[in-house]
């Protein structure tokens, strides 16, 4: 089971290398796609599919010890919001121009979008 969870983590590890170039050639873009993610609540999701994750992974493997089970989610957490971004851009870019996200965020910025967001 170490060696599928090591595999795991180093695909996750590999992937954010391979779109890095996509998200540093436009800064601007990676910004504001992120500000999206926070402002629509798309970033607590992430975090919490990931506690989640850990933990069924857990509870399916109660042998493995509570240092290595850290590492792992110190792992995933590492590969971060920003790494998610990245991998992303490139979806988002085919069907969202910039100033598209930007009415996007001003849209989670009113009462009703916040209140969107929050019962999503």
């Amino acid at each position: 089971m170490k060696k599928t969870i090591i595999a795991l983590i180093f695909f996750f590890s590999t992937i954010q290398f391979s779109y890095a170039g996509s998200a540093a050639a436009d800064l601007e873009y990676a910004k504001t796609l992120k500000l999206l993610f926070s402002v629509s609540g798309t970033q607590e999701v992430y975090a919490t599919a990931i506690k989640q994750l850990i933990e069924a992974l857990r509870e399916q493997h109660p042998e493995m010890s509570a240092e290595l089970w850290a590492g792992i989610e110190k792992e995933f957490f590492d590969i971060s919001l920003t790494d998610l971004v990245d991998m992303l851009i490139p979806a988002y870019q085919k069907y969202f121009t910039i100033n598209y996200l930007k009415e996007i965020i001003k849209f989670y910025n009113t009462p009703v979008g916040r209140k969107y967001a929050q019962n999503l």
